[in-house]
């Protein structure tokens, strides 16, 4: 008798479970059918054998009903006795061939009940199974029904994230074709500024000879004028003894006055001048601060530009390009409130030079008519002295 197999009862279900119940179940049905082929055909050789067995009944009873219509004499009973002996036999062979047939037909009963009980139990536990794939699969489904719907809602950010880095790029290039453009023009200013230095510079090297030339032009009057005083300092008695010698004294120390005023006046402007030359020594200072911020902010565009070509759009990026973009934005204004006052400056600056120009031209024409009364007036007195 076959022994009898009992699958597993699975009271939970693992994935290398579940293959392995399948195996089981597989194998218990291909061995239900190899046994089912066995009963048939041991079905099919008892039905062989039931008919070899009547075939030989019926020849048996032929042979005995031929033998008793035709009985030989007295000493031909011994052959009979053979025959039924041999009949004897035959129902004996016939009797243990029942006898087998019938513990093979019990064997597979038994054996059918067993596979049907373990049939039984393998559809109990095929269906329980079943109720905790289904429930496996219900929620896996749920599971995937709500992945999908995380899915849809990331597919619809990162669209709008798509979207924005869209616009956000594009904003950066176009604040960034701005700021260039915005330099450039800082650029053209501050040549022209460095320009107007240049020949401010120009302009205050010529006006510091000029200067030069009146400092020595003054030096000659004052010593004129020192001789002068000298002179009617040494012969006070002459000069008060005679009304034209007082009045020439009275004009002559007028004269003295106004020279020394002149005198003051062009040290003002010689200093004013120094100052002038420090504030322009300031403002291309100022210039070259610009420039080196230019050079700075184009390096920055540039290295803006190539984190575009590498940024992903991600919200970090952006904040750190966003408070680049801020930072950027501050520089602009500072440089374009400092290009003002710098174009300010720049104004007065060549407003101040045209009125040194003009106190200059006003000095060399004050100074020219002194030198010339000096000389008108030098002579007569001289000769008056000596």
């Amino acid at each position: 008798m076959a022994p009898v197999i009992r699958p597993p009862i699975l009271p939970s279900m693992t994935p290398p479970e579940e293959s392995t119940d399948i195996e089981q179940i597989a194998e218990l049905k291909a061995r239900i059918l190899d046994k089912d082929r066995e009963m048939r055909q041991l079905e099919q050789d008892k039905l062989e054998q039931r008919d070899a067995l009547e075939d030989m009944e019926r020849q048996v009873s032929m042979l005995q009903g031929f033998l008793e219509k035709k009985s030989p004499p007295r000493q031909s009973l011994l052959p009979i006795e053979d025959v039924e002996e041999d009949v004897d036999n035959l129902r004996n062979l016939i009797k243990e061939r029942d006898d087998k047939i019938k513990s093979m037909r019990e064997e597979n009963e038994k054996r059918r009940a067993e596979f049907r009980a373990t049939l039984d139990q393998i559809e109990k536990t095929s269906e329980e199974a079943n109720r905790i794939y289904e429930a496996k699969i219900q929620e896996l489904e749920l599971f995937i029904k709500e992945k999908q719907q995380e899915l849809s809602i990331l597919h619809l950010n990162l669209d709008t994230l798509t979207d924005r880095r869209h616009n956000h790029d594009e904003q950066i290039e176009e604040s960034t074709e701005e700021m260039a453009g915005q330099l450039k023009v800082l650029e053209g200013v501050v040549s022209e500024m460095e320009g107007y230095l240049i020949q401010s510079r120009e302009r205050i090297n010529e006006l510091e000879n000029e200067v030069d030339a009146l400092h020595q032009e003054l030096s000659q009057s004052q010593s004129r004028v020192r001789v002068l005083e000298d002179q009617i300092r040494s012969r006070p008695s002459s000069s008060e003894s005679h009304p034209q010698k007082r009045q020439m004294i009275t004009f002559l120390e007028r004269e003295v006055d106004r020279l020394k005023s002149e005198n003051e006046a062009l040290r003002n402007a010689t200093i004013e001048e120094s100052t002038d030359t420090e504030q322009i020594a300031g403002l291309k200072h100022i210039v070259s601060e610009l420039t080196r911020h230019n050079v700075e902010t184009e390096t920055q565009n540039q290295k803006l530009k190539k984190e575009l070509k590498r940024i992903s759009a991600s919200p970090d990026d952006t904040l750190v390009l966003k408070r680049k973009l801020e930072s950027m934005e501050k520089d602009k204004q500072r440089l374009s409130k400092e290009l003002t006052e710098l174009e300010a400056m720049v104004e007065s600056k060549v407003f101040r030079e045209e009125e040194l120009e003009r106190e200059v031209a006003k000095l060399r024409r004050e100074s020219s008519r002194s030198n010339d009364r000096q000389k008108i007036l030098s002579s007569p007195i001289e000769e008056e002295l000596w």
